[in-house]
């Protein structure tokens, strides 16, 4: 999509995976016969709550479509009993490569074969899940993607790398002082309940709901998964609800009831957490500031070396045929040794970035802007600028610098004290304060827009109006 329209082709791409999540959503509320009021009430309320993961641009959203579609497949089948359960086998064969939330449609497949031993369901409909259960069972066992799935699952599951769990934002652990929680939990709590009193026609939605609640219960990252899974429960919740209220005489209230749920919670969820969305621009944009830009056009031209650089950026890395350091797959790829090896001396300052770059001959530096590790080359005299962008900082190690346009004393750190030590001596040095302007003037070349080069300017403002002025008039 990207070689055939750009960025423009991926948000296509993601706006394309969300209507057909959403589509599915609907479809599987179909299914449990409820209205078209209520059917648009749950798909608002479920499409605003995943949106902040389910609209950035990874596998994930293609896996979020796949697990929506096996929620409506698995209600569709137990409402006609036919043999369209045997569909998971295909789907988790094409889910496997793309996403490990290829497991859970497998464990809802093991769902249905246990709702239909304990509803004594016809030995055929048992035979027809067990079938499929079998199939998607032998698609992890004997695919290279079905088996890493497997091992990283039991890799976090017995706790071989805490460390990796613990620096990577997204595996938090649920904590139910969270406020994401308290929404999708109380309505939880609410629809189990209602199910429980009454039960006809609620066994795959309950199911369903609880697979959710145990995924969720110990990683925020899979709260959306969870919302998805409880999302025809929450329909049944407020079929009956509003069925309750109708009954009663409060027509308007009824017909009300699903744009409180779909518009009005959404909207306070977003009150309470909007800091803690994985996406809190609320939108389906690509945003090019989270990866490098401008630096690897200049990376490009440099005599070729080994890089060093942040792992959350890793995978754009490699998708540009660059040769990487470490990559984003965190429980996936680290254990604690290799953790401890390889993450953390980029964090510790120009010690531990020494010891990494000598161990393996590294030669350059890319670095997220206001991040650790960009702080320890800014600080360090081993490590030399050569370009800022809008969202990275590209550094060359002093001992391959020759030959190569450098920004030398040109650097931020955000630390008052620390830059009034670094460009004192720079600016009473006439020779200095000249390589000083000049690098400011090539770096405005580079990337005009770079925070980075905004905020030494800003710096030097008010430490030197004089060449301040300077470097505004040759501007």
């Amino acid at each position: 999509m990207h070689r055939t329209a750009g960025v423009w082709g991926l948000t296509a791409l993601v706006v394309g995976f969300a209507f057909l999540l959403i589509w599915f959503v609907g479809l599987a509320l179909r299914e449990l016969g409820l209205s078209d009021g209520t059917a648009m009430g749950v798909m608002a309320f479920t499409g605003i709550l995943v949106q902040p993961r389910y609209s950035i641009t990874r596998p994930m959203i293609f896996g979020a479509m796949l697990l929506s579609a096996s929620i409506w497949l698995a209600l569709r089948w137990w409402r006609l009993r036919d043999r369209s359960v045997l569909w998971f086998v295909p789907l988790v064969a094409v889910w496997l490569p793309i996403h490990p939330t290829a497991s859970v449609g497998t464990f809802l497949v093991a769902g249905l074969v246990g709702a239909a031993l304990i509803s004594r369901a016809p030995r055929r409909d048992v035979l027809h899940a067990g079938l499929a259960l079998a199939g998607c069972v032998a698609l992890f066992a004997l695919t290279p993607a079905g088996r890493g799935h497997i091992r990283t699952t039991l890799g976090v599951a017995l706790g071989h790398a805490p460390m990796a769990l613990a620096l990577t934002i997204e595996w938090q652990r649920t904590r139910l002082g969270d406020p994401k929680l308290w929404i999708p939990l109380g309505l939880l709590l609410a629809a189990l309940g209602s199910a429980a009193v009454e039960r006809k026609g609620r066994l795959i939605p309950a199911g369903l709901a609880l697979l959710g609640a145990l995924l969720a219960s110990r990683y925020l990252r899979n709260l959306y998964e969870a919302l998805l899974l409880c999302a025809p429960l929450f329909g049944q919740l407020l079929q009956v609800t509003a069925d309750y209220l109708r009954r009663k005489g409060f027509k308007l209230g009824a017909s009300l009831l699903p744009v409180v749920l779909g518009l009005g919670l959404p909207g306070l969820y977003l009150r309470l957490v909007p800091a803690q969305a994985f996406n809190a621009a609320f939108g389906v944009g690509f945003d090019l500031g989270l990866f490098p830009q401008d630096t690897l056009a200049t990376l490009e031209k440099l005599p070729a070396g080994r890089l060093i650089h942040d792992c959350t950026f890793g995978g754009y890395l490699i998708w540009k045929n660059i040769p990487v350091y470490c990559d984003g797959r965190t429980v996936a790829l680290y254990d604690n040794r290799r953790v401890t090896e390889l993450w953390l001396p980029l964090y510790l300052g120009e010690r531990g970035l020494e010891v990494i770059g000598d161990r393996y001959d590294i030669r350059y530096g890319l670095a997220r802007h206001d991040t650790d590790f960009e702080r320890g080359m800014m600080k360090s005299t081993k490590w030399i600028p050569l370009h800022y962008d809008r969202s990275t900082s590209l550094f060359v190690r002093e001992k391959y610098a020759a030959g190569i346009p450098l920004l030398g004393d040109l650097r931020f750190v955000d630390d008052d004290a620390w830059m009034k030590r670094w460009y004192e001596p720079v600016l009473a040095d006439p020779v200095r304060r000249a390589a000083l302007k000049a690098a400011v003037l090539r770096s405005f070349q580079l990337t005009a827009d770079s925070p980075t080069l905004l905020q030494i300017v800003t710096f030097l403002k008010e430490r030197d109006p004089a060449l301040a002025a300077e470097i505004r008039s040759a501007l």
